[in-house]
């Protein structure tokens, strides 16, 4: 008798476990990516008495100290929960044309990258460190438009 009802539990088992090997989703992987733009006053780009042109290395701003290369980029889903993480690259002095005459500011645009992501929800928000969540979509996402400007 305790052979039987060995070989009906490792039966069922058998059931349960193939029932539910069909039951698992697979959710396609994706990455994402944005930048970060901030405003560079002229004393963050001096190197002695040279200026960093336009198209040159930059890694924050004095005006944003929290906001420099390493900074953590939070991506999370629309339930809140955090489905990436990522942190802030090397970024470059773009020259800004806003219209005006004569100086045209420049601001250092910090790029973020999120690899692997698993979620296939259409609605996400990014948080560069604790500034705060910007909503977005996973297509801007997918497609490198998230841009996010201080300043």
């Amino acid at each position: 008798m305790k052979q039987l009802s060995g070989l009906l539990c490792l039966s069922a088992l058998t059931f349960s476990l193939s029932g539910c090997a069909q039951e698992i989703e697979t959710i396609e992987t994706w990455n994402g990516s944005g930048a970060v733009s901030v405003d560079s006053p002229i004393s963050d780009r001096m190197i002695g008495a040279v200026v960093t042109p336009p198209g040159g290395p930059c890694e924050g701003s004095t005006d944003y100290p929290d906001i420099r290369v390493g900074t953590t980029v939070t991506l999370r889903d629309s339930t809140g929960g955090i489905v990436s993480l990522s942190r802030l690259e090397v970024g470059t002095h773009v020259e800004i044309d806003r219209g005006w005459s004569g100086l045209n500011p420049v601001d250092c645009v910090l790029d973020f990258q999120f690899v692997d992501v698993e979620s296939d929800d259409k609605f996400f928000s990014v948080e560069v460190g604790s500034r705060g969540e910007v909503s977005t979509t996973r297509n801007d996402l997918e497609f490198g438009l998230v841009a996010l400007n201080l300043g």
